[in-house]
């Protein structure tokens, strides 16, 4: 069951969004009706953390595995979708994803997920980020404080000698 529930408000939602950068750019996603690129990610389920949703929901989207780096940042959030009021607490994660699995490593893709549901997903450019609409906004404000890539580290003796 996903965590998200009604109030009086409007629906309240816990989701999970994921940084996935490879070269310098950043894999984002479109659905049919959104005029805006958003992160790749869902709704967090009862009983699993927000790491172990962000996992699951990259499964689920892009048939491939996610291995969590390290949080980024909490983001709370009010809009409209479909008439209906929704507020939105999102923990965003910086993350690796297995790269081999994915259909295209340069141009846009599209992939149906778990649900049969199909998302237009591209890799976009520093210059696309900033100058698209993407949300969160955060992200045209802060892309020069991303790397280019990841290192994984395993060992925690490794940790002083390799820059993550």
């Amino acid at each position: 069951m996903d965590c998200n529930f009604l109030l009086p408000e409007g629906r309240f939602n816990f989701r999970v969004g994921g940084l996935f950068l490879y070269e310098g750019r950043l894999l984002a996603m479109r659905d049919k009706g959104f005029d805006f690129w958003y992160l790749p990610g869902g709704r967090v389920r009862l009983h699993e953390t927000m790491g172990q949703a962000l996992c699951r929901e990259a499964g689920e989207e892009l048939g491939a595995e996610a291995r969590i780096i390290r949080p980024l940042w909490l983001c709370e959030s009010f809009f409209s979708l479909g008439g209906e009021a929704i507020h939105e607490l999102c923990m965003y994660f910086l993350a690796e994803l297995d790269w081999e699995k994915l259909p295209s490593l340069t141009g846009p893709f599209r992939l149906a997920d778990s649900d049969g549901q199909e998302h237009c997903f591209a890799w976009l450019t520093e210059e696309q980020v900033h100058g698209e609409s993407i949300y969160p906004l955060v992200m045209q404000e802060n892309w020069p404080c991303l790397p280019e890539s990841l290192t994984l580290i395993t060992d925690q003796r490794d940790r002083a000698a390799k820059p993550c």
